[in-house]
């Protein structure tokens, strides 16, 4: 774990920053391997030449074998942390912390009992590191994803007309936890008909039925690590009009995928997914990014969007490479895959992207 602290210490100088107080659950997790599911229950200070995890008794148990004494900080009570990190602080004038992260409540309490420090608001120092991914890393993405194509695969033999949405989730779910992933990287979506114009549908009640499509969008969580996958399948025979929606975004992704290679500019590759929409006369019905970074979390960088998307791509990022067309009457299609940015994109999943009718 330490590497990745030593790389956070260079960032710390290069930014000119004394010091970073990291609250983020994700950022801890991927900098001491410690996640606390259910709040902020570690804390990581971090100086140029130093560091500390400090948290509560309450952790005692699993962390002593993680965490070095010299590094670790025990509280018995939940205030007593900022007090712990004022002691730790020592001669540092200036404490950075994850802007993000930390809510006004909790900044207004730092504020107080840290008010001989200077706070300095900051965001993205982990999150800059974190976005290309080592070998151990992209191992445990490529389960995940290995995970999700074969909870697809099985999900198929399930999915006709008259089973609920909400079904077709809870059954993805336990079909990944069956194969040995922690559960899903998100809540499963599976938007049939109409509901597929909502991006970010939740699975519901509604009955699936014959001549409608299906989006299919999963991605389980293995050892911490996300993967993202998306298909849209048509229950009966497809018709003409979504044969050719299909058409367009599956040439779309392809266009995509070649395009997002190392040294190849992120703003330039959401650009020409606008101009490949543009010439079918459909720009308008592509209503969100062109994809993201994944990993501890689900949309990490980097950012592939319409705004969000300085940069280049480089080699070690995992990107969703996801295009879709909405239509509020008619539903929606998208497809989408994890890559793997190594030189060229190479998508991780094995599932093919031809047009998969449930007859």
């Amino acid at each position: 774990m330490y590497e990745r602290i030593v790389a956070l210490q260079e960032v710390l100088r290069e930014e000119k920053l004394e010091s970073i107080l990291v609250t983020d659950p994700a950022n801890v997790f991927y900098l001491t391997g410690l996640w606390d599911q259910v709040g902020k229950g570690f804390w990581v200070f971090v100086c140029q030449n130093n560091f500390w995890v400090i948290t509560s008794v309450f952790y005692k148990n699993i962390i002593e074998e993680k965490v070095s004494a010299s590094h670790l900080i025990m509280c018995s009570a939940e205030a007593s942390r900022s007090q712990k990190l004022l002691g730790l602080a020592g001669e540092i004038n200036k404490i950075a912390f994850e802007k993000e992260s930390l809510s006004y409540a909790e900044y207004e309490f730092f504020e107080k009992v840290l008010s001989s420090k200077e706070l300095v608001p900051c965001a993205g120092l982990v999150e800059k590191i974190r976005k290309i991914k080592d070998q151990k890393e992209i191992q445990k993405i490529k389960k995940a994803v290995k995970i999700t194509d074969q909870a697809f695969e099985s999900a198929l033999k399930i999915i006709k007309p008259g089973v609920s949405e909400i079904f077709i989730g809870r059954k993805i779910r336990e079909i990944m936890e069956d194969m040995g992933a922690e559960g899903t990287a998100f809540d499963s979506i599976v938007a049939s008909g109409k509901n597929g114009a909502d991006i970010h549908h939740t699975c519901s009640q509604k009955k699936i039925k014959t001549g409608e499509m299906v989006i299919i969008d999963i991605g389980a969580k293995y050892k911490e690590y996300c993967a993202d996958f998306t298909r849209t399948i048509f229950i009966g025979k497809a018709t003409p009009k979504f044969k050719n929606i299909y058409q367009i975004v599956l040439e779309v992704q392809k266009n995509s995928i070649s395009r997002c290679n190392a040294g190849s500019s992120i703003g330039g590759s959401f650009s020409a997914v606008v101009d490949d929409f543009k010439k079918y006369g459909e720009s308008e019905n592509f209503i969100h990014a062109l994809g993201h970074g994944v990993g501890v979390e689900i949309h990490e960088l980097p950012h592939i969007g319409r705004y969000d998307n300085q940069g280049s791509f480089e080699d070690g990022m995992v990107v969703a490479i996801e295009p879709g067309l909405y239509y509020k009457d008619f539903g929606g299609v998208r497809i989408e895959d994890l890559c793997l940015i190594a030189g060229k994109c190479k998508p991780m999943s094995k599932v093919s992207k031809e047009l998969i009718e449930i007859l």
